[in-house]
């Protein structure tokens, strides 16, 4: 390499002494003195002298005691040595493999790191071709190869002969000409992240199985359409669910089918600090009872035959941080209710089949249509755990009861189906005033789906009175005229109390059972099905089947 201005200049010695020196000589010589002159014997030359850190002399012998001397600043090799100094460290002490090859493919410099990660010495890899190297299995694919074809930066997976995985890059470097003299390449060793990435996807699988089922849940059940009122028992009822909604005492909503026992679950959810989290509903009539234990407290791998492998967790789980609505829980098992009033009382679970104990942050609503005081009573339902669930007692209205909600009702639902579905429909003033007048059975649920069917069938924008006419059932017109019927004709349904036998025969719960089995039996025989006899008997479907069961009433007889 070329380094200019590196010759101070020359000078003569003769007899130990300088006889003639160029001027930059002369002005070294004054700072620096000659004593090193006597310092050396003609013998020893040629030699080189340090005479300081930035100087060296070089002494020629020309003849007998005549000796030519050359003075040479040496700042800028210094300098080339320390960079080449570092450059080497940096080489050697790199973590990552450094190997450079010529414009050939031919291997000039193979690092410590690329040793380590090659499993080869460098002295068998240096003077040889890459291609060579690659056939041989060292590392496949040759990197440099690649770069040297592709003409530009080359990143790679590369696998060697010791197993492990690197990830290579090559870079060209290309010389004035545009040919390229040289490729240096760098690897580095990623076998462990490549494993840990394996055991990431795997655990990504199992997340996201559990995120899918934990999202539909959530789609079902954090959406709140709004909640209405204007009478004031709802008002009443809205007040208590601000007032409780923001601590964590487990609530106990009671009233009929079709109040919005729900929403109004829902409406505790978004009033209270866990409105961020999940608020999953479980229907404890909808779910058999043999798999309702697994679907509450989830189950472990080989739980029972058929159980997921990893196992499943349960809604208590997928509340966590949130708000469990427990809905129909009167509808649950004696020995479920034991299990339940656990974890109410510990916050931990067990799954089904597991041994492992879960300590769960949730916050407990629990709903149904049923008297759970008169099941205590007649020991259906745990005395212990209906005092854990009444900490908060809600109960819903019927729709009947707060008649001023019905118009705001009608309106909510109209303009909610109205934009759903792209209408302008409108009520006449007497299509109000009957839905407002109407006896509502089926509560608030029975009024939507009344809306959305006049929406969707009525012909005109208009919705009047004749096209909700046609939506009743012959049955619907004569309930809300049995409403009114004079006390004296209702009384036709009982026995004149001057009649009844109080023999020793006699038990009132016995004829209480064969009234309401005479009842259920002539709505079966009029509706033809459980739902809509339910309906008619202001019971919920499930509520209508149990009692079947306990009367033995059979449907296939009714007809």
């Amino acid at each position: 390499m070329n380094i200019p201005d590196t010759i101070i200049g020359f000078a003569t010695i003769e007899n130990n002494s300088i006889f003639s020196c160029s001027s930059d000589v002369r002005q070294l010589l004054e700072e620096i003195g000659t004593e090193w002159i006597s310092s050396f014997d003609l013998e020893e030359l040629p030699l080189f002298l340090t005479l300081n850190v930035n100087v060296v002399v070089k002494i020629f012998l020309i003849e007998a005691n005549n000796c030519l001397a050359i003075f040479q600043n040496i700042t800028e090799w210094r300098k080339l040595q320390e960079k080449n100094l570092d450059l080497e460290t940096i080489f050697n002490n790199s973590h990552d493999g450094i190997y450079v090859s010529d414009g050939n493919g031919v291997t000039l410099g193979v690092s410590l790191g690329s040793e380590r990660n090659f499993g080869i010495k460098s002295s068998n890899l240096i003077g040889r071709n890459v291609i060579d190297i690659e056939k041989e299995g060292v590392f496949r694919p040759s990197v440099v190869r690649l770069a040297l074809e592709s003409r530009k930066r080359v990143t790679v997976y590369q696998k060697t002969r010791t197993g492990k995985v690197m990830i290579a890059t090559g870079n060209p470097i290309f010389d004035e000409n545009n040919e390229i003299i040289r490729v240096v390449c760098n690897s580095r060793d990623i076998t462990e992240l490549t494993l840990l990435k394996e055991q990431i996807k795997k655990n990504e699988e199992i997340v996201k199985r559990y995120e899918s089922e934990l999202m539909e849940l959530r789609l079902k059940e954090t959406k709140i359409e709004g909640f209405i009122t204007n009478s004031k028992k709802m008002n009443d009822v809205l007040a208590l669910v601000k007032r409780a909604a923001p601590f964590d005492s487990t609530i106990l909503i009671t009233g009929e089918t079709g109040t919005g026992k729900d929403v109004l679950a829902k409406s505790i959810h978004n009033f209270s600090s866990r409105k961020n989290g999940p608020f999953i509903k479980v229907n404890c009539g909808a779910i058999p009872e043999h798999l309702l234990e697994s679907e509450l407290f989830g189950y472990d791998t080989g739980a029972f035959t058929g159980a997921s492998k990893g196992g499943k967790p349960g809604y208590f789980e997928l509340a966590d941080k949130g708000t469990l609505f427990l809905d129909e829980i009167g509808e649950l098992s004696l020995s479920l209710q034991a299990k339940l009033l656990q974890a109410i009382q510990d916050k931990t679970i067990q799954r089904v089949g597991g041994t492992k104990t879960n300590h769960i942050n949730f916050r407990l609503i629990a709903a149904t249509n049923r008297n759970l005081d008169a099941m205590v009573n007649n020991k259906k339902f745990r005395e212990d755990l209906f005092y854990r669930l009444n900490v908060i007692p809600i109960e819903v209205p019927l729709l009947r009861e707060r008649k001023d909600d019905i118009p705001f009702l009608l309106h909510f639902f109209l303009n909610k189906y109205n934009q759903l579905y792209s209408m302008e429909k409108r009520f006449d003033l007497e299509s109000i005033d009957f839905l407002c007048h109407y006896d509502w059975p089926g509560n608030v649920r029975q009024l939507q789906n009344i809306v959305e069917r006049l929406v969707v069938l009525s012909e005109e924008n208009k919705i009047n009175k004749e096209n909700i006419l046609s939506l009743f059932s012959k049955s619907s017109i004569d309930h809300e005229k049995n409403a009114s019927r004079p006390l004296a004709e209702v009384n036709d349904l009982f026995p004149d109390t001057n009649e009844i036998n109080f023999d020793n025969n006699f038990s009132l719960k016995l004829k209480l059972k064969e009234v309401e089995k005479s009842y259920i039996q002539e709505a079966l025989r009029e509706y033809k099905s459980t739902r809509k006899a339910a309906k008619q008997l202001k019971m919920s479907q499930s509520t209508l089947v149990r009692r079947m069961k306990e009367l033995e009433i059979d449907l296939l007889n009714q007809n």
